[in-house]
C-alpha cells in the first residue's frame, strides 16, 4: 500500500495473464480484438470457455471455437510437463 502511480506501474509490467469471461454473451465479441491487437510476449490470454453461472446454453459451434484454443493449450501444458518431469526426475 501507499506505492502511488510507481508501485501501480510496476503490477501491470509483472502481470502474466489477461483472463477474460469469453464465456459471457456480454463479452464473447471481445476475442476478435485480439485477432488484431497482440499481447506482449510475456502475457497469456486466459478465455472463459463456458458459462456456469447461467442457464442458458451456448451454440455448439461457440464452444467448437472456443475449444480449439482449450486444445492448443491443453498440448502445449502436457509439452511443459513432459519437459518439468524431464528436468525434475534426471
Amino acid at each position: 500500500m501507499g506505492q502511488g502511480r510507481q508501485g501501480l506501474r510496476r503490477r501491470r509490467r509483472l502481470a502474466g495473464a489477461l483472463c477474460l469471461p469469453f464465456a459471457n454473451p456480454r463479452h464473447s465479441h471481445e476475442v476478435d480484438a485480439f485477432r488484431t491487437q497482440k499481447l506482449p510476449d510475456r502475457m497469456t490470454l486466459v478465455c472463459g470457455v463456458v458459462e456456469t453461472t447461467h442457464n442458458y446454453v451456448e451454440h455448439p459451434q461457440v464452444i467448437a471455437e472456443r475449444l480449439d484454443v482449450v486444445w492448443a493449450k491443453l498440448e502445449a501444458m502436457r509439452d511443459g510437463a513432459a519437459i518439468a518431469s524431464k528436468r525434475l526426475w534426471s
